[in-house]
């Protein structure tokens, strides 16, 4: 089994004991990516896409500002998870979705949309879900995949 850490998990997945995925054989499988950027801001956001937050044990990090902007933040993090396990969008064959409870319904359907168009071929099969995370402050929602590499 091959642990998979991308750059920007670096210092998060040494503090806190996280794996972002393993690949085993030929498939890979994600942790749950939330909408938290540590190191690398991407290009595409701007500054009304995010606020700061704080980890106790990274310090200052960043987190986008509603569900929509967590979605756009989770699928570049999850592209480039696949991308450095050989993978792309289009190897994955199941997520999982999970919202806070907080989160209004009004506030889901535009980020399952986010999520749903950056599959351009299909959306693989999914599940949503409800949880409680408070260990994260300002996490609206996570995403784990499986892919499948032929």
């Amino acid at each position: 089994m091959e642990i998979i850490i991308t750059d920007e998990y670096k210092d998060f997945s040494e503090k806190y004991q996280f794996t972002p995925a393993v690949k085993k054989g030929k498939s890979i499988y994600t942790s749950a990516i939330f909408g938290s950027v540590f190191n690398q801001k991407p290009d595409f956001l701007n500054e009304s896409a995010y606020e700061e937050n704080s980890l106790n044990k990274l310090g200052k990090t960043l987190i986008g500002k509603g569900c929509v902007n967590q979605a756009i933040i989770i699928m570049f993090h999850l592209e480039n998870i696949l991308k450095k396990g050989g993978a792309e969008l289009k190897d994955v064959v199941d997520l999982k979705i999970w919202f806070m409870h907080k989160v209004k319904k009004t506030q889901m359907i535009p980020a399952l949309q986010i999520i749903k168009s950056k599959f351009s071929n299909s959306v693989p099969p999914y599940t949503l879900g409800r949880m409680d995370f408070p260990a994260l402050k300002g996490v609206l929602m996570q995403v784990s995949a499986i892919a499948q590499i032929d």
